[in-house]
């Protein structure tokens, strides 16, 4: 992604999978890109390697400088906001002893 090249990939029950789909949605690559099996991501990777045009317009879109900044963009801090949230919530009220 950090050269432009577009690609496809496959979401599903591994954490790795998910970041994958995550850092395609982040990045605005089509929903088409993204499959949800081993046959979907076959057909992506055809639909990719033979669509000229439609692979041009995504290496356009992801070789500017701008397009990489949405990987960096939110609030990191939010998940241990929400942790702390869901610690209070346990009721718990103290850190609990190491094990």
């Amino acid at each position: 992604m950090t050269v432009g090249l577009p690609g496809v990939c496959k979401t599903g029950p591994e954490v790795f999978e998910h970041i994958d789909e995550a850092l395609f949605r982040r990045l605005g690559l089509p929903d088409w890109s993204i499959a949800a099996s081993v046959e979907g991501y076959i057909a992506a990777a055809i639909r990719m390697a033979d669509n000229h045009a439609e692979r041009e317009a995504l290496y356009r879109r992801l070789e500017r400088p701008e397009c990489l900044d949405a990987l960096f963009e939110g609030r990191a801090e939010s998940l241990g906001e929400r942790l702390y949230q869901i610690w209070l919530a346990t009721g718990e009220g103290a850190l609990p002893d190491k094990a």
